[in-house]
């Protein structure tokens, strides 16, 4: 049985409607390509995190400030107390003070919010807490054996969400009709990351290879003279110890020579060469930088897409989906 992009839209559509998001029923053909929509993203910050972590505890319900707090806690955040609460969100830091995220987010209106006088209006972050990337779906149940709490769960709950949406946009955008055709573009994408790898360490090499060369030709003539007073000298040990460096020098330049075979490119030909393999690595490196994020993303979608086959899809699919060779 053919798992397409429409399997995870519905699936996708009825996580929304189970938890009280809107769903478009009739989407329109004419829309923004994924790439525009890449582009106009925002990172989010750390005060819009902390903005969307009270969002989501507050429609929890807490029972009072203090349980608040707790909740924030339980995603990872730090609280210091004093004349103003400051909150440090995971892995950041420096602390951030409460009252500088808005009127709504200051101590007294939250307690207001919980004290049922007041009603929270959520402020739009400058990224609409949206990810420039497609994310990977957050695995709860991993997270709550490692000691994650009820807050945590619910915050993630809802972030899944987001990226089970970003995951239906960019398959819709991409025309990515099935798994196959998923499975087919990240091979592809790998592959193509794989050639440019091995050109860029060929080219590499070789750009290696004619600095060897022109150091080669410059020490050549530049000893040549030392080297056959050396020579005349009858290899006289006190004239090697007075010119060791030059007479090493020339040595080495002379097995490069050797090597071939005395058809030594001129320094004019190496140094064009160079030049023109410096261009071609450039430009393979900037392709590349291209690829990375695509790939990325791909391998995300596909993560999301055999995180909820495995959850939401009948046995039958799921057991096919497992008998897939993994790349």
């Amino acid at each position: 049985m053919k798992c397409s992009a429409k399997d995870l839209a519905q699936l996708s559509d009825q996580l929304c409607r189970e938890n009280g998001l809107s769903v478009i029923e009739y989407p329109q053909e004419k829309s923004v390509t994924y790439d525009k929509w890449q582009g106009d993203q925002k990172q989010l910050s750390h005060r819009d995190f902390l903005r969307m972590a009270i969002d989501t505890a507050l429609k929890m319900q807490p029972d009072g400030f203090d349980a608040l707090m707790k909740m924030l806690e339980e995603l990872g955040c730090r609280i210091k107390h004093g004349a103003h609460i400051s909150i440090r969100p995971p892995e950041e830091k420096r602390f951030i003070r409460l009252d500088s995220l808005g009127a709504e987010y200051t101590e007294a209106s939250l307690r207001k919010v919980l004290d049922g006088h007041h009603v929270h209006i959520p402020k739009i972050p400058q990224a609409d807490y949206a990810r420039a990337q497609v994310g990977c779906l957050i695995d709860i149940e991993q997270k709550l054996r490692e000691g994650k709490g009820r807050g945590y769960a619910v915050w993630a709950e809802l972030t899944n969400i987001d990226t089970k949406a970003q995951s239906v946009i960019f398959l819709k955008e991409n025309h990515i009709e099935s798994y196959a055709e998923l499975e087919a573009q990240i091979e592809s994408l790998r592959s193509k990351r794989n050639s440019i790898n091995a050109s860029i360490r060929e080219k590499q090499n070789r750009m290696k290879e004619i600095n060897r060369q022109r150091k080669a030709i410059r020490d050549y003539g530049r000893t040549k003279e030392v080297y056959e007073k050396y020579r005349e000298s009858g290899w006289s040990p006190k004239f090697y110890n007075a010119h060791r460096q030059e007479i090493e020098d020339h040595k080495n330049a002379q097995a490069v020579y050797a090597a071939m075979d005395g058809k030594m490119p001129s320094l004019k030909e190496l140094s064009a060469e160079y030049d023109d393999l410096r261009t071609q690595l450039q430009n393979e490196k900037t392709e590349l930088e291209k690829i990375k994020p695509q790939l990325t993303t791909l391998s995300h979608v596909k993560y999301n897409f055999d995180i909820i086959s495995r959850d939401h899809l009948p046995d039958s699919l799921h057991m096919d989906r497992s008998q897939r060779v993994e790349r």
